[in-house]
């Protein structure tokens, strides 16, 4: 399979709609996946973007690295001091080797970041909350860069 700009834009969407439709389902581990894939279509995004400007793939998952290659360079300063800060919280809260956790695993990983521990309720679930809203805000910003 051939993955180019166009491909990633393209999964940076729909993975971003299938963490919201974990995130409103209440079954299985649906708070822990909404979480992973938001993380999945930020970083679809942000490789989309460094393939327009390069062909060379670099596997690191690394979103911050990802940003300063292509995405940054494309959208306003204000847009990108933002984009930034919000990318500085996902690293702190979200990670590919995500995928092999448990919700409790997660849980762990966020206590031990100190990530979310003053909030009430559901740890997960604030999470996964917030990682939304970041993705929501750096796909959606992509989206609107990309067609320009």
């Amino acid at each position: 399979m051939y993955w180019n700009a166009e491909a990633y834009f393209k999964a940076s969407q729909e993975h971003l709609n299938e963490a919201w439709s974990f995130f409103y389902s209440d079954t299985g581990n649906h708070n822990l996946y909404a979480h992973y894939w938001a993380g999945i279509a930020i970083e679809c995004m942000l490789r989309a973007y460094q393939l327009q400007d390069s062909k060379e793939w670099e596997g690191r998952h690394d979103l911050l690295q990802l940003f300063q290659s292509g995405f940054e360079k494309k959208v306003s300063k204000r847009s990108a001091v933002k984009t930034s800060t919000l990318l500085t919280e996902v690293a702190r809260r979200w990670n590919s080797n995500h995928r092999y956790a448990t919700p409790e695993m997660l849980v762990a990983s966020l206590h031990s970041k100190r990530v979310d521990v003053q909030l009430k309720g559901d740890p997960l679930r604030n999470n996964a909350r917030r990682m939304l809203g970041c993705a929501q805000h750096i796909v959606t910003l992509g989206a609107e860069r990309w067609r320009k």
